[in-house]
């Protein structure tokens, strides 16, 4: 009987935790949480605008190439650390990382706050570097809390609500801070803002290191030695038009952010900044909100179509800039459209990695409430009486067959190889790339942008928006036949 027990608790099957579904969807309410702080932060600058160039006494080209630096400052180490953060994720766990990102949000957004008061622009750049080295990789490290929680078709939804609630971090910075500086002053609008967002980081990581407590044995350990230039191969063709989508449409929406409030103001509402940032926060609440809808409405398997959701991000983007370049009359419908792009693009960008490099894998997976059963069946294992020679008797369960070995006989098939525990890895991967490539478009594109300006003032910024939304669309064509051949 001892032996038995002893067999039971080693399978790999019974062995995993029971999670219900309540305690996923509040791991994931607490991931989006986390992550919505980030975004408040990452915005704040564009929110503070042009009263923040009035306290640091800059002229206005001064103040566009800080505003241009404090962004790139961020991307800069986000190119890389998300890139390998994959890597390190497979070689540490998602616990060392989440701490390190923690520390540098904290310690970025501190300084970012002290060097305000102090009215150093050196040290608003430095705090923006120290912000890169953790809010780019907190997100992946999200990325990779909701993957691991909301497995296989259930990937989607659950991505595109993440990205909906951390949306909504933009939403009340661009909302709130503008009033708070109306009200008070831009120091005040600084250090309460700043507090707010850090509370919310502080709290939902607290929250994700108590209830996400996965411990690695050292046979997984040991599975995870796969090198980098060998998961680079195994990324399947359909991964590196996405990846160049995501290069273009990123650089559409954060880049248009950090200089939208100044062009508002300064075309359509009279050099107002408190309606221009009301404004913006369309964009943001649309952004924010549509996609869980979206994603809803992507589950369904005759709409189940990520890469024509990237096409239509990339339309409605390239339509909204040439509404601006064009100068149409009112900023609600061109911002409007921006919206839905970003809704699109976030309903669609992070599934459609996952989805293009498990089909190349060949993967399967089953949805959570299958899952969900499985794991409550797994408990009944438990409990079994262990016949003699120390194996359990078969059981009928309504999801199929269990023994010691787990459940057999499954309509839907799961993956419980090592290889297909790489697939997962991959996908990992995937996601760091994609990030490095936003925080690379992050960099970039401000280059352009503040060029632009200087050459054409703001209708040079959206030559340059359409030109990148151009690009986009030609890409996801590209992607969509590509995808059409395969089927």
């Amino acid at each position: 009987m001892e032996k038995g027990s002893d067999l039971v608790t080693s399978s790999k099957l019974v062995d995993m935790p029971s999670k219900s579904v309540l305690l996923h969807y509040a791991i994931l309410v607490a991931v989006s949480c986390m992550y919505l702080g980030v975004y408040w932060i990452y915005d704040l600058p564009a929110a503070l605008s042009t009263p923040l160039q009035a306290y640091l006494a800059l002229t206005d080209l001064q103040y566009t190439y800080l505003n241009s630096s404090l962004y790139i400052a961020f991307a800069i180490p986000s190119i890389i650390l998300p890139f390998f953060s994959g890597f390190a994720i497979q070689r540490y766990g998602a616990r060392l990382p989440l701490l390190f990102c923690l520390a540098a949000v904290l310690g970025s957004q501190l300084g970012f706050c002290i060097s305000v008061q102090v009215k150093s622009t050196v040290g608003l750049v430095m705090s923006r570097i120290l912000l890169g080295m953790g809010g780019e990789v907190m997100g992946v490290l999200g990325t990779e809390v909701v993957t691991r929680w909301f497995p296989g078709e259930k990937t989607g939804l659950a991505m595109a609500i993440y990205e909906s609630l951390s949306s909504l971090g933009s939403v009340a910075n661009s909302g709130l801070t503008p009033r708070l500086i109306a009200t008070y002053t831009v120091l005040t609008a600084t250090w309460f803002s700043s507090i707010l967002a850090l509370g919310l980081v502080v709290l939902s990581t607290i929250y994700i290191m108590i209830a996400d407590s996965t411990e690695e044995t050292e046979e997984e350990e040991e599975g995870k030695k796969e090198k980098f230039m060998a998961s680079l191969r195994r990324l399947p063709r359909s991964f590196w038009y996405i990846a160049f989508i995501c290069l273009s449409g990123y650089g559409c929406l954060l880049p248009f952010f950090n200089s939208a409030q100044r062009f508002l103001a300064s075309r359509f509402y009279a050099d107002d900044q408190t309606k221009a940032g009301l404004t913006v926060s369309i964009v943001h609440f649309v952004g924010g909100v549509t996609p869980m809808f979206l994603g809803l409405l992507l589950e369904i398997p005759a709409l189940r179509n990520y890469s024509l959701a990237l096409l239509f991000s990339q339309v409605f983007m390239l339509i909204a800039h040439v509404l601006f370049l064009a100068d149409y009359g009112s900023a609600i419908l061109p911002l409007s459209l921006l919206g839905l792009g970003n809704a699109l693009f976030s309903a669609g960008i992070w599934a459609s990695v996952s989805v293009s490099i498990l089909q190349a894998e060949g993967a399967e997976y089953v949805s959570l409430e299958l899952e969900s059963l499985r794991m409550e069946e797994q408990e009944l294992v438990a409990g079994l009486d262990i016949e003699e020679g120390g194996n359990l008797p078969i059981l009928e369960t309504e999801v199929g067959t269990m023994d010691s070995e787990g459940l057999l006989g499954l309509d839907s098939k799961r993956p419980v190889t090592e290889e297909n525990e790489h697939d997962n890895e991959l996908v990992m991967i995937g996601y760091g790339i994609i990030t490095s490539l936003m925080s690379i478009s992050i960099v970039v594109v401000p280059i352009f942008l503040s060029a632009a300006e200087g050459w054409a003032g703001f209708s040079g910024l959206e030559l340059v928006f359409v030109v990148l939304a151009s690009i986009g669309v030609c890409t996801s064509i590209g992607l969509v036949l590509k995808e059409k051949k395969l089927k």
